[in-house]
């Protein structure tokens, strides 16, 4: 699992430490890769969201929205396979 923003590599180590956060957090000042995922606002900023890749790295779940739309939208996936 990595978090991916905008933010420094500074500024993404003190949230990370702030939050206690377990994961990786990726920097992508120009917001690259979070265009190419679709989760780039126009002009300007990002949308919360969860992308998640199968072994084969293909997408099955890519859902906007904050960390309780995303849980819900991974678990709603995962109950599937169950």
């Amino acid at each position: 699992m990595f978090g991916l923003s905008t933010d420094s590599p500074k500024a993404n180590a003190t949230f990370k430490e702030k939050q206690g956060l377990q994961y990786t957090l990726l920097c992508d000042p120009p917001a690259t890769l979070i265009e190419a995922i679709g989760f780039k606002m126009t002009p300007k900023g990002t949308v919360r969201g969860v992308v998640v890749l199968d072994k084969k790295g293909t997408v099955i779940v890519r859902h906007a929205g904050g960390p309780a739309a995303t849980l819900e939208a991974v678990q709603a996936r995962l109950d599937h396979f169950k």
